[in-house]
């Protein structure tokens, strides 16, 4: 499987650029202008990223530049995914440390209230959050025309086990991990794929008791394009 690291020439103008400048200044100075609240907004340093690139190509307009980098390959590359993993598992990390400080405040009042019914709560919206993070690298993965409706495509093979694999940290097992110290990764992504295959096999249960062939053609198709990227 060819990447958008692989289409890019070592000697491009894109790599020195992200090898001289460490763009994380740019948080710092832009942080006051941020919410922590509603959706997540872009990355700053992606704006900021497009406006070097409109000046050191000497492309005319921003509105040709966002065109330019549809199509221009080099353009979209920034580094490869083990750089991205790198990044953002401290993100992950802290985040839910937060979690975990609302952990240990329920520890001291255990007994005065249901510790449990928060604990199932925080590790539900943890998991949503695994799910965002993972969805997000599927479309920074693909180099060709990359949509969301892609990302979800490549679930198959892009699964959880493949980001374990190569490093990402679970929120969800991170949380578990620090309250308990036994919970390892390996036991936490047999868990994420056995129940994956137990919804799986409902769907597919579902589908049969409606009378409705579930591997159509065309999801056939989507599979074996998925997994052969």
């Amino acid at each position: 499987m060819s990447t958008l690291d692989d289409l890019v020439p070592q000697d491009h103008l894109v790599r020195t650029l992200e090898a001289t400048i460490d763009w994380k200044f740019i948080y710092p100075l832009v942080k006051s202008l941020y919410s922590d609240f509603g959706r997540c907004s872009i990355d700053p340093v992606v704006l900021f990223k497009m406006i070097f690139i409109n000046y050191t190509f000497g492309i005319n307009s921003m509105r040709m530049t966002g065109e330019e980098i549809k199509i221009n390959m080099a353009y979209r590359w920034t580094k490869p995914k083990e750089e991205w993993i790198k990044d953002i598992n401290p993100i992950i990390v802290g985040k839910t440390n937060y979690y975990l400080n609302v952990y240990k405040v329920l520890k001291v009042f255990e007994g005065h209230m249901q510790a449990h019914c928060v604990i199932r709560a925080m590790s539900k919206y943890l998991e949503k959050m695994d799910k965002y993070v993972r969805q997000r690298l599927r479309m920074c993965m693909i180099h060709k025309h990359p949509t969301v409706k892609k990302a979800y495509g490549m679930c198959y093979k892009w699964n959880i086990e493949f980001f374990a694999r190569i490093g990402l940290i679970p929120s969800k097992w991170w949380f578990y991990y620090k309250m308990w110290g036994t919970y390892t990764i390996e036991k936490d992504v047999e868990y994420h794929m056995h129940r994956n295959k137990v919804d799986m096999e409902k769907r597919i249960q579902k589908f049969k008791e409606l009378g409705i062939a579930f591997y159509t053609k065309k999801r056939l198709k989507k599979m074996d394009d998925s997994l052969s990227r």
